[in-house]
């Protein structure tokens, strides 16, 4: 008997394994079986729902360790890890079921029968699942899983693993999973551009409900209110009453400098340097540079882009306003490309 949020487990264990039973036997195909465990998923309440997802975690992190393929044969058998994993992944605690496989992985990988079941199993069921449910992965989430692929992908993991190395195959599973991480941050950060480009077309103010990349990674930082001040801009930029651009444009230049301090603070405890620039923004930017974070071309057209704000150059423009709605579109993509690669680079530190 389980006492307290688990009393009544055994019947939510059974039902569960019932399910999974008749797949493996092959009396039931993948899909059918996954409706089945959705309707059961559907049909409990709160508590019955984490039991669900309890014990599928549990059989996760057992079938990974169990034969699945007989030698030689290169036909899959039905397999109950597989559709585990694809449940998870479209309904249930992804952020931590991920974690978990990869934790084991480390764990298990001198066994063969784990490798195998890697290679052929759990990192096809990751990449289509992160290509099915895209937006159940994070931008965050995603930076977390790459700090695991760099233990097998990055040229320190033959100190990590020594002389006998990685398995080929194993190594080749985990660069797939990274190639269709880097199409999920494209995919989003061309959404963050197309997004504010339809805001510049069409003056919408209303909030976008789909995910918010910059959201996500200025909340990475906790930079939140660097968020309210592009959103205090925006408002002032499609506001009906009167336009002053150069309050436009120092809002702007303003998130700059804090996105910019950010990460020259973050670059410089991460490379263990000292920065030395002062409150000198260009100084901030040659530091990126310096830091390999920014290119030489890249300096200066982030430089460029500061300059159009200026006092100096904002009372110039010939259509300010349109110019500035331009900027605030083009600045919040830079933030997104700047800070994902932050996120690489202490990614890579955290190895």
């Amino acid at each position: 008997m389980y006492p307290g949020e688990f009393a009544g487990f055994e019947e939510v264990q059974a039902k569960i394994d019932k399910i999974l039973a008749a797949h493996r036997n092959g009396k039931r195909d993948e899909h059918t079986t996954r409706l089945n465990l959705r309707a059961l998923f559907d049909g409990l309440d709160a508590k019955g729902q984490k039991q669900f997802f309890f014990w599928l975690g549990q059989l996760m992190v057992d079938e990974m360790a169990k034969p699945v393929f007989a030698p030689n044969d290169p036909v899959q058998p039905p397999c109950v890890l597989g559709v585990i994993i694809r449940v998870i992944s479209e309904y249930g605690p992804v952020e931590k079921a991920y974690p978990l496989l990869f934790t084991k992985m480390s764990e298990y990988r001198a066994s063969e029968t784990v490798v195998q079941n890697w290679v052929r199993i759990i990192s096809p069921v990751i990449v289509t699942s992160m290509n099915m449910w895209a937006s159940r992965f994070r931008p965050t989430f995603l930076n977390t899983l790459k700090a695991y692929l760099l233990v097998y992908t990055s040229d320190q993991s033959k100190m990590l693993f020594g002389t006998r190395g990685l398995s080929e195959q194993l190594v080749a599973s985990m660069k797939r999973i990274e190639s269709q991480i880097e199409e999920l941050e494209l995919r989003s950060f061309e959404a963050q551009l197309q997004n504010s480009a339809q805001k510049v077309v069409t003056g919408s103010t209303q909030a976008v409900q789909e995910p918010d990349p910059l959201r996500d990674v200025l909340a990475h930082f906790n930079a939140t209110t660097i968020t309210d001040a592009l959103r205090d801009a925006e408002n002032h930029l499609r506001s009906e009453g009167q336009f002053d651009p150069h309050k436009a444009a120092s809002m702007i230049r303003t998130s700059m400098d804090e996105i910019h301090r950010i990460i020259v603070e973050r670059l410089a405890r991460i490379k263990g340097v000292q920065y030395e620039g002062g409150e000198s923004d260009k100084n901030r930017r040659e530091f990126m540079r310096k830091q390999g974070l920014i290119s030489v071309p890249e300096e200066k057209f982030f430089t460029a882009i500061y300059w159009l704000l200026s006092a100096g150059a904002v009372h110039q423009l010939i259509a300010p306003r349109e110019t500035a709605i331009l900027m605030h579109h083009t600045v919040s993509g830079y933030f997104v490309l700047l800070l994902r690669r932050l996120m690489d680079v202490e990614g890579i530190a955290a190895v």
